[in-house]
Protein backbone atom coordinates (compact mmCIF):
# COMPACT_ATOMS: atom_id res chain seq x y z
CA UNK A 1 0.00 0.00 0.00
CA UNK A 2 1.50 3.30 -0.76
CA UNK A 3 2.30 6.33 2.08
CA UNK A 4 0.25 9.12 2.39
CA UNK A 5 0.73 11.48 5.40
CA UNK A 6 -1.54 10.45 8.37
CA UNK A 7 -4.07 8.07 6.29
CA UNK A 8 -1.63 5.33 6.75
CA UNK A 9 -1.27 5.74 10.05
CA UNK A 10 -4.83 5.94 10.88
CA UNK A 11 -5.06 3.02 8.46
CA UNK A 12 -2.16 0.92 10.49
CA UNK A 13 -4.28 1.64 13.74
CA UNK A 14 -7.46 0.02 12.85
CA UNK A 15 -6.11 -3.00 11.12
CA UNK A 16 -3.51 -3.59 13.59
CA UNK A 17 -6.36 -4.62 15.65
CA UNK A 18 -6.92 -7.64 13.49
CA UNK A 19 -3.59 -8.55 13.76
CA UNK A 20 -2.89 -7.09 10.30
CA UNK A 21 0.54 -5.49 9.45
CA UNK A 22 0.81 -2.89 5.88
CA UNK A 23 4.16 -2.77 4.37
CA UNK A 24 4.72 0.87 2.80
CA UNK A 25 6.86 0.48 -0.33
CA UNK A 26 9.77 3.15 -0.79
CA UNK A 27 8.64 5.65 -3.76
CA UNK A 28 11.52 5.92 -4.99
CA UNK A 29 13.49 2.97 -5.30
CA UNK A 30 17.18 2.81 -6.86
CA UNK A 31 15.37 0.82 -10.21
CA UNK A 32 13.22 3.91 -11.26
CA UNK A 33 16.56 6.27 -10.05
CA UNK A 34 18.82 3.82 -12.83
CA UNK A 35 16.74 3.24 -15.30
CA UNK A 36 15.93 5.70 -18.36
CA UNK A 37 13.26 5.16 -21.21
CA UNK A 38 14.41 4.78 -24.58
CA UNK A 39 13.54 7.72 -26.79
CA UNK A 40 11.18 7.17 -29.73
CA UNK A 41 12.35 5.89 -33.50
CA UNK A 42 11.97 8.57 -36.10
CA UNK A 43 9.26 6.69 -38.41
CA UNK A 44 11.90 6.58 -41.02
CA UNK A 45 14.35 4.71 -38.67
CA UNK A 46 12.15 2.23 -37.88
CA UNK A 47 11.88 -1.87 -39.58
CA UNK A 48 9.32 -4.34 -39.91
CA UNK A 49 6.72 -1.99 -41.08
CA UNK A 50 3.57 -1.66 -43.73
CA UNK A 51 3.70 1.52 -45.08
CA UNK A 52 1.59 3.88 -47.28
CA UNK A 53 2.78 7.08 -49.28
CA UNK A 54 -0.32 9.10 -50.75
CA UNK A 55 -0.23 10.65 -54.26
CA UNK A 56 0.53 14.64 -53.83
CA UNK A 57 -3.04 15.81 -55.23
CA UNK A 58 -4.99 12.33 -56.25
CA UNK A 59 -6.63 9.62 -54.09
CA UNK A 60 -3.97 7.20 -55.44
CA UNK A 61 -1.50 5.64 -52.91
CA UNK A 62 1.49 3.04 -52.88
CA UNK A 63 1.47 0.87 -50.13
CA UNK A 64 4.48 -1.49 -49.43
CA UNK A 65 5.91 -3.45 -46.81
CA UNK A 66 9.70 -4.37 -45.61
CA UNK A 67 12.08 -5.04 -43.11
CA UNK A 68 14.61 -2.72 -43.48
CA UNK A 69 14.85 0.66 -42.71
CA UNK A 70 11.89 2.64 -43.78
CA UNK A 71 13.90 5.77 -44.43
CA UNK A 72 16.18 3.94 -46.70
CA UNK A 73 13.06 2.81 -48.89
CA UNK A 74 11.93 5.95 -49.48
CA UNK A 75 15.16 6.98 -50.71
CA UNK A 76 15.34 3.85 -52.75
CA UNK A 77 11.70 5.17 -53.93
CA UNK A 78 13.11 8.64 -55.00
CA UNK A 79 15.84 7.55 -56.80
CA UNK A 80 13.70 4.85 -59.02
CA UNK A 81 11.41 7.98 -59.74
CA UNK A 82 13.99 10.07 -60.80
CA UNK A 83 15.72 7.48 -63.35
CA UNK A 84 12.43 6.07 -64.80
CA UNK A 85 12.47 2.38 -63.68
CA UNK A 86 9.92 0.33 -65.59
CA UNK A 87 9.62 -1.90 -63.18
CA UNK A 88 8.60 0.09 -59.59
CA UNK A 89 5.08 0.86 -59.67
CA UNK A 90 5.84 3.86 -58.23
CA UNK A 91 7.97 5.09 -61.21
CA UNK A 92 5.63 3.93 -63.46
CA UNK A 93 2.45 5.56 -62.06
CA UNK A 94 4.34 9.12 -61.98
CA UNK A 95 5.78 8.76 -65.71
CA UNK A 96 2.03 7.02 -66.72
CA UNK A 97 0.08 9.96 -65.12
CA UNK A 98 2.47 12.66 -64.36
CA UNK A 99 1.39 12.30 -60.70
CA UNK A 100 4.04 12.37 -57.56
CA UNK A 101 3.94 11.07 -54.53
CA UNK A 102 4.42 12.70 -51.24
CA UNK A 103 7.17 10.97 -49.30
CA UNK A 104 7.38 13.29 -47.06
CA UNK A 105 3.58 12.28 -45.89
CA UNK A 106 4.19 8.26 -45.85
CA UNK A 107 2.32 6.96 -43.50
CA UNK A 108 3.51 3.67 -41.33
CA UNK A 109 -0.16 1.54 -41.49
CA UNK A 110 1.35 -1.32 -39.08
CA UNK A 111 4.32 -3.08 -37.61
CA UNK A 112 5.45 -6.73 -37.99
CA UNK A 113 8.73 -8.73 -37.54
CA UNK A 114 7.49 -12.10 -40.04
CA UNK A 115 7.15 -11.18 -43.57
CA UNK A 116 4.51 -13.33 -43.79
CA UNK A 117 2.60 -11.11 -41.54
CA UNK A 118 3.30 -8.21 -43.24
CA UNK A 119 2.64 -9.06 -46.73
CA UNK A 120 -0.83 -10.32 -45.18
CA UNK A 121 -1.24 -6.69 -43.81
CA UNK A 122 0.07 -5.28 -47.04
CA UNK A 123 -2.60 -7.16 -49.12
CA UNK A 124 -5.28 -6.09 -46.80
CA UNK A 125 -4.29 -2.47 -46.60
CA UNK A 126 -3.63 -2.47 -50.63
CA UNK A 127 -7.28 -0.89 -52.95
CA UNK A 128 -8.68 0.35 -55.63
CA UNK A 129 -6.82 3.47 -55.41
CA UNK A 130 -3.50 1.33 -54.93
CA UNK A 131 -0.94 1.53 -57.44
CA UNK A 132 1.44 -1.50 -56.02
CA UNK A 133 0.12 -4.80 -57.87
CA UNK A 134 -3.28 -5.18 -55.97
CA UNK A 135 -3.97 -8.33 -54.84
CA UNK A 136 -7.78 -9.39 -55.25
CA UNK A 137 -9.49 -10.65 -52.31
CA UNK A 138 -12.36 -12.92 -52.48
CA UNK A 139 -15.89 -11.13 -52.05
CA UNK A 140 -16.43 -11.96 -48.69
CA UNK A 141 -12.85 -10.77 -47.32
CA UNK A 142 -13.75 -7.17 -49.25
CA UNK A 143 -16.56 -6.73 -47.18
CA UNK A 144 -14.85 -7.63 -44.10
CA UNK A 145 -11.79 -5.15 -45.45
CA UNK A 146 -14.22 -2.22 -45.80
CA UNK A 147 -15.71 -2.76 -42.56
CA UNK A 148 -12.56 -2.46 -40.92
CA UNK A 149 -10.48 0.18 -41.88
CA UNK A 150 -13.40 2.59 -42.63
CA UNK A 151 -12.66 4.96 -39.98
CA UNK A 152 -11.76 2.17 -37.34
CA UNK A 153 -7.48 2.52 -37.98
CA UNK A 154 -7.74 6.33 -39.50
CA UNK A 155 -5.90 4.33 -43.02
Amino acid sequence: MPYIKDVSEATERIVARLGVGIAHPPKATMRSKVVRIKDKLNPNEQSGVVYRIPCKNYSFNYTGQLGRMLGSRIHEHKLVVRRGDGLSQVAAHTYETGHDFNFAATKIIARARCKTRRESIEAWASDENSVNRFVDLAPGYRALRSHFWTGATGV
